[in-house]
């Protein structure tokens, strides 16, 4: 079996060189990007599992990350987990970020490895994580499977009962025809008395046309759509453990609290966020940047965004347009926030997919009022 891929991202291709040889050991598909310009390009090509970050800060693998994002919609599509190479000094800043979910975690690296199998370890458990994110989408798209099967059941049933009856009215209107074709004829045909052989032979050709052809054929449509009938109705019978599954696996899901992310880079406004929403039967998790958002997201699938127009590395708009661009984000809400109120700015904010727009600092009736609205069971 293929392993899967492990893509080293890196700035000094001797750092890549140093990783890949500590990793080489344990896992022998490793690829190197080592050109910021090729960053989308070798991601959609290699579709890594694992993704290594071996930037000497991690200003820089956040940049890297950033970029990707704004790219490569695969980066959303496709579940992978990032490991991010830091020095001492940072190590608390990249706790922070794998906390709020930006990378997946973090080793100790530079300027000294003094732990060489923490990262091999550290890139085992990426893989079987992001394993286990594929089987969740997995699970997810099961989760619809009840209704689109009892949907497509139900409508092949009804074609199907749909073109028994419009065979049956043809053979009706078609012996109705011919009828009328035979009753007619001696008003066409002057010449031929009802009591005259021709017009009783012509009557009786017309009668065995009715009887042995058009009903024949009518019978023979209908029999032939016995077998799609029954085909139908086992297929039915057979999909029901399935959909048994899935209405299983439905009810989970909506036994799962709704998750609202906050995305906001001004640390009072998303405490008061917060402390207003604490008391909600909801999860809350909050970010302070669009990159922190956009890796969030590989991880969590968020029922609501409440999101801040003015962020420091992406405009909340483009961000939210960016996000609906991605098919399996398409259906996420989002409300968008700003102190400025302005017509453009709300106009510019729905036509990029918003539900809805806040004016800073949010009152606290309106934001509960439209929290609870938009994290509803459907």
């Amino acid at each position: 079996m293929k392993q899967s891929p492990i893509l080293v991202a890196c700035e000094v291709r001797s750092n890549a060189t140093l990783v890949t040889n500590l990793l080489a050991g344990e896992f022998a598909h490793i690829i190197v990007s080592a050109n910021d310009d090729d960053a989308q390009k070798d991601f959609e090509q290699h579709r890594p599992r694992v993704l290594v970050l071996a930037f000497d800060t991690l200003e820089k693998a956040e940049t890297y990350c950033l970029r990707l994002y704004r790219q490569s919609v695969l980066t959303q599509t496709l579940a992978h987990r990032m490991v991010v190479l830091c020095s001492k000094a940072q190590v608390q800043r990249a706790y922070e970020l794998c906390r709020n979910g930006c990378f997946d975690d973090y080793v100790l690296f530079w300027p000294l490895n003094y732990d060489a199998p923490r990262l091999a370890m550290a890139v085992r458990h990426a893989l079987r994580d992001a394993l286990s994110d594929g089987l969740e989408d997995k699970a997810r798209q099961v989760a619809q499977l009840e209704h689109v099967l009892t949907e497509r059941l139900a409508d092949g049933r009804e074609r199907i009962n749909a073109v028994t009856e419009s065979v049956s009215k043809a053979g009706v209107q078609i012996g109705s025809a011919l009828d009328a074709l035979s009753a007619g004829l001696a008003g066409k045909l002057p010449s031929m008395q009802p009591d005259a052989d021709e017009y009783k032979d012509v009557v009786a050709a017309v009668a065995r046309i009715k009887s042995e052809d058009v009903t024949a054929s009518i019978e023979s449509i209908s029999s032939a759509l016995e077998p799609v009938r029954a085909w139908n109705g086992d297929l039915s019978r057979d999909v029901q453990p399935a959909l048994a599954s899935a209405r299983a696996i439905k009810a989970i899901s909506q036994s799962i609290r709704p998750i609202v992310m906050i995305v906001d880079a001004d640390k009072l406004d998303r405490a008061a966020v917060m402390q207003v929403l604490g008391g909600e039967a909801i999860d809350v998790v909050a970010v302070s940047s669009g990159a922190e958002m956009l890796a969030t997201l590989r991880r969590l699938r968020p029922h609501l965004l409440l999101m801040d127009i003015n962020l420091p590395d992406i405009n909340g708009v483009e961000a939210t347009r960016k996000l609906k661009s991605v098919a399996v984000y398409s259906g996420t809400a989002v409300i968008l926030m700003s102190c400025q109120c302005n017509r453009q700015v709300v106009m510019d904010s729905i036509r990029a997919g918003a539900v809805d727009f806040m004016v800073k600092p949010v009152q606290r009736r309106l934001l509960i009022e439209k929290i609870r609205k938009y994290t509803a069971s459907g």
